[in-house]
């Protein structure tokens, strides 16, 4: 046997054999306490509960302002029409008001010593200067439809002298090529001694002064457009 077991630790290792004594005996277990279970599911349910509420929970958001807390319905803001004393007050803080009541008694009537009735002063001078815009604006008015009416004889007037331009040029062009063409059937009768040079310079200077006259009247058509 001796041998044998000598063999043994020979061919397997001591942490083998070990393993095998042991495995005989059983395995080892441990006992856990029911208070521990009861800690480890409270715990476990508060992690749970925190990250659910981690992601599904919301607080209620604050915010400070400044400002007047006032009624639902609004509050009406009332204006005397115009400056002047208060001679009764009718209405108090927290009673009820109907349409029509009247709230308070002003006394605005103004006085001066110089001007007397100052609000009947005031309205006299603003009619004054009122019915003097008026005139003012009478007088622009007609002032204005005589100049739109000089302004257009005026157009009707250089119309018609463009018109008459216009017929000019025609006549001033014919006569300017009726001068060039009789120009160029004397220039080969004078190299044959048949028209003398004074008469060759006469034509040319008679076709000059045409194209002279064309030139002038495109001009004055150009100035009157």
């Amino acid at each position: 046997m001796v041998e044998e077991q000598g063999g043994s630790q020979k061919l397997f290792r001591i942490a083998a054999l070990e393993s095998q004594r042991r495995a005989v005996l059983g395995s080892i277990q441990i006992n856990t306490p029911p208070a521990f279970w009861a800690v480890s599911i409270l715990a476990v349910t508060f992690v749970v509960a925190a990250v659910m509420y981690l992601i599904l929970g919301h607080y209620t958001q604050r915010a400070t302002v400044q400002g007047t807390l006032v009624p639902t319905s609004g509050l009406v803001t009332l204006n005397a029409a115009g400056a002047g004393d208060v001679l009764a007050v009718n209405v108090h803080q927290g009673e009820r008001v109907s349409a029509g009541q009247t709230f308070a008694s002003f006394d605005n009537s103004l006085e001066s010593v110089a001007l007397g009735n100052t609000l009947a002063f005031i309205t006299s001078e603003l009619d004054t200067e009122r019915k003097g815009l008026e005139q003012d604006l009478t007088t622009q008015r007609a002032l204005a439809a005589s100049q739109s009416a000089t302004l257009r004889q005026s157009g009707t007037s250089l119309r018609a002298q463009l018109q008459q331009i216009d017929a000019q040029l025609v006549l001033q062009r014919k006569e300017a090529a009726n001068m060039a063409a009789l120009l160029k059937s004397i220039i080969p009768l004078r190299e044959q001694g048949i028209v003398s040079l004074y008469d060759l310079q006469q034509q040319q200077a008679d076709t000059f002064n045409a194209e002279l006259q064309v030139k002038a009247l495109r001009r004055e058509r150009l100035s009157l457009a």
